[in-house]
């Protein structure tokens, strides 16, 4: 494989399967199989209308010389009973094993479409974090859904084209033997198609492929941003500006894929055609039609036979080149993925990482800036905290208290500077041991749709969540008697985004999260800001009564929150100076 360039179409096709190739060997042994049972199955077409048709069978078919004269009379007797049970017979396993072939050929295709999914879902998490900010969502769901979806058709119409392109070798082979220049006639026709097919429509299809890519995304993205701000929409009465976005993904999907369709059943209907005009044509030129007729016969069930084969030809390669958007875009992901450092695995498995216990965090002449741009949203900071501290950050929109959370919680890493927790600098095998004992609690906690209990123990199966510690996080983050007034308690389905919920119960929910887990540090940014005044005083009173026992950072644009806290920041100017 590196004979081939890394630009090669078949390089990305056998680097995304790498791992079977040997299965695709045995694979193809079955085609070869299967090219046996067509070549008999011609033979018994030949021998049958050489006994009808023809009163010198020796004559009219070429391969009766290799039969033995009591076998000849053997499948004679009887209306030639033996020769028609097993001429079915053979069709009928030809039919079998066609069947089993085709079921082979789908079920390596979808797991290997299942496999690249799997393997894009498990590594998106090795992603750094200022990579994945910068690219939309819409493009990492076009990557698992359509774009795979592509790859796996595109590897069953590989095995169907090296299916068919077996029978066809072997077919041909075998028509050689029997009538070259009614062969070479065949193979004219069938040639003609093939080139008319690609040089019309290769870079057509080319087109096709990557619009109905690019359609499919745009929907998908339209229709992601449609529900996400259903509650806004309907007040704005903006609906109609994201139904057209979705609308112009939509029926460029739709357009380009109709296109791509049309270019795929034409060759069926046009080798229809040219069958029937190959055989009319042999029939008016012949001579000697009566003899003719056993070679005629098989030439006709070989056509028939070559017919799909040609037309699967045409229409594999057709979708190869409509797919070669979707495997390009498949490849940059996994090569990417593979090329990160192989000790980001590790880091990402929280399994590996045990929890140290906090007592100081550091950052000392912090600088940064996201990735293509020069502009350093800080600068030379410095910041610490220590056990029990309840630190309260304030600053305008803009003013870099984001980008300060995101590299206290590891997930940007600073241009400059160093870290330091517990008086030891941080280092890449560490990362996921300081993430093990904080917890980020935003303004827009995320909330799947499913029960309290799947929410607070998020990411636990049923059988291993421990329901005492469900329990007191419930009562810890008063909760508990809002959630045992429920009919169903802790079992009540909170909706999509816990839209059955108040902002202040999701606050809640997700600080219950955060006992659960057992996290030494809570993170609220800007966690308050969607709350009414009450609930807003409520949270914060819960954070001083927690602070005891947990470090508390609350982030925020109002400093008239931050009464309770020992210590307040204020962040401007790309930098953070002590207020209190």
């Amino acid at each position: 494989m590196k004979y081939l360039s890394k630009k090669n179409y078949i390089y990305k096709i056998l680097y995304l399967t790498k791992g079977h190739h040997l299965s695709i060997f045995f694979i193809s042994l079955l085609f070869i199989v299967s090219s046996i049972f067509d070549i008999f199955s011609l033979s018994s077409i030949g021998v049958y209308a050489s006994f009808i048709f023809s009163d010198d069978p020796n004559k009219s078919f070429v391969f009766f010389k290799y039969l033995n004269e009591d076998i000849v009379n053997l499948l004679k007797q009887n209306n030639f009973f033996i020769l028609n049970i097993l001429i079915i017979l053979l069709f009928l396993i030809k039919f079998f094993f066609v069947v089993l072939i085709q079921n082979t050929i789908l079920k390596f295709s979808f797991d290997r479409q299942t496999e690249i999914r799997k393997k894009l879902v498990d590594s998106f998490i090795l992603i750094p974090y200022s990579d994945f900010i910068l690219r939309d969502t819409s493009e990492y769901i076009a990557a698992v859904g359509e774009y795979t979806g592509s790859f796996g058709t595109s590897i069953s119409n590989i095995l169907k084209l090296m299916s068919e392109t077996m029978v066809f070798i072997f077919v041909v082979t075998f028509l050689f033997f029997i009538n070259g220049s009614i062969l070479l006639y065949l193979i004219t026709l069938f040639l003609i198609i093939i080139i008319f097919f690609r040089v019309v429509f290769k870079q057509k299809l080319n087109i096709y492929g990557k619009l109905t890519a690019e359609g499919s995304r745009e929907m998908f993205q339209g229709i992601n941003e449609y529900f996400y701000g259903f509650k806004e929409l309907q007040i704005l009465q903006k609906f109609n500006f994201f139904k057209n976005n979705i609308m112009t993904g939509a029926l460029k999907f739709a357009t380009n894929n109709r296109k791509a369709q049309i270019v795929n059943v034409l060759p069926r209907y046009i080798l229809e055609v040219t069958i029937v005009f190959f055989i009319i044509s042999l029939s008016f030129f012949s001579g000697d039609f009566i003899n003719l007729v056993p070679t005629l016969s098989v030439f006709m069930v070989a056509a028939i036979r070559l017919m799909p084969s040609v037309s699967v030809f045409i229409t594999a390669i057709n979708n190869l080149i409509f797919a070669k958007y979707s495997i390009n875009k498949i490849y940059n992901e996994i090569v990417i993925i593979e090329n990160l450092n192989s000790e980001n695995a590790k880091l990402n498995n929280n399994t590996q990482h045990k929890k140290v216990k906090f007592k100081s965090f550091e950052m000392k002449n912090i600088s940064f800036a996201y990735p293509q741009t020069d502009v350093e949203i800080i600068k030379n900071l410095n910041f610490n905290f220590n056990k029990g501290d309840f630190i309260g950050i304030v600053g305008s929109s803009g003013a870099g208290k984001t980008t300060l959370i995101d590299l206290i919680l590891l997930l940007l890493k600073p241009s400059k500077g160093e870290i330091f927790i517990n008086n030891e600098l941080i280092n890449d095998n560490e990362i996921n041991s300081w993430r093990n004992i904080t917890a980020y609690l935003p303004q827009d906690v995320f909330i799947i749709n499913d029960t309290i209990l799947s929410n607070v123990a998020l990411g636990e199966i049923s059988e291993n969540i421990d329901h005492s510690n469900l329990k007191l996080s419930l009562e810890k983050a008063k909760i508990y008697d809002f959630v045992n007034s429920l009919k169903e308690k802790d079992l009540t389905v909170v909706g999509e985004r816990g839209i059955k919920l108040s902002g202040g119960q999701k606050q809640r929910i997700a600080i219950a999260r955060a006992f659960y887990m057992l996290r030494e540090v809570f993170i609220f940014d800007e966690s308050t800001n969607a709350l009414d005044v009450e609930n807003e005083k409520q949270i914060i009173e819960h954070m001083n009564s927690i602070k005891k026992e947990k470090t508390i950072i609350f982030i925020t644009h109002k400093p008239s929150l931050l009464e309770k806290c020992n210590k307040i920041y204020k962040i401007e100017n790309q930098n953070i100076s002590q207020i209190k």
